[in-house]
């Protein structure tokens, strides 16, 4: 008989959560395709110039935080700036929230999700709003435990050239 011993979850000092830098722009596209490879998306932009570009750089509009496992990166949230006018407060958005499968057998998951809120606090945000694949219930079942609200949502995407024709229709509107 095999027995088979379950992952030891580390203990919150073992994980080591903090804002990304521009050092960690390689690592940092690479979780990104990871992710995006584990939804079967066929084509992924990101890069380590995107990353340098568009969340690594001074002022940039996107705001990352990495978990470090045994001084490996396991998991990032990428986080934009929301409003809730039911709530009347400011909080954060996740946009992109990954742990690798070295993460999730050392339960990265929930230390990751309470780094993202104190991050939140920190500055000021009342709230974490993030979305998730209907299919994912591991993730589900993982948010479920740290009490989360849930509501059934449909999220839209414009990009490309529909993105463009709508962008150019509504230019003789802006003033």
């Amino acid at each position: 008989m095999t027995v088979i011993k379950k992952a030891r979850a580390h203990h919150p000092r073992d994980i080591v959560i903090r804002p990304a830098v521009r050092a960690d722009a390689k690592v940092l596209a690479q979780l990104v395709h990871e992710l995006h490879a584990e939804q079967n998306a066929h084509t992924v932009k990101f890069s380590q110039a995107t990353a340098k570009r568009d969340v690594l750089a001074d002022g940039a509009p996107v705001q990352a935080l990495i978990a470090e496992l045994d001084g490996s990166v396991v998991a990032f949230a990428f986080f934009i700036p929301a409003y809730d006018s039911a709530r009347g407060a400011a909080g954060l958005s996740i946009t992109d929230f990954y742990v690798t499968n070295a993460g999730r057998a050392k339960s990265v998951g929930h230390p990751m999700l309470a780094g993202c809120a104190a991050f939140a606090r920190q500055q000021n945000a009342r709230f974490l709003w993030w979305t998730s694949k209907a299919w994912d219930v591991v993730a589900h079942d993982l948010y479920r435990k740290l009490g989360v609200t849930e509501e059934p949502v449909m999220a839209h995407h414009l990009s490309g050239e529909k993105f463009n024709t709508l962008a150019n229709e509504g230019a003789a509107f802006l003033r």
